[in-house]
């Protein structure tokens, strides 16, 4: 993540920022699945 704005102290800034960017990776790596579709063909005797 990159602020869009320029910060008045841009180490606090950039810090903070990939703390957030390491945060919520680790969410969506845990937390989030995505859907999987699938396709399945099957007959009867």
């Amino acid at each position: 993540m990159e602020p869009r704005f320029q910060p008045s102290q841009p180490l606090l800034v950039t810090a903070f920022s990939r703390l957030a960017e390491g945060q919520l990776d680790r969410i969506f790596e845990r937390y989030v699945h995505l859907p999987v579709l699938s396709f399945s063909i099957g007959y009867a005797f």
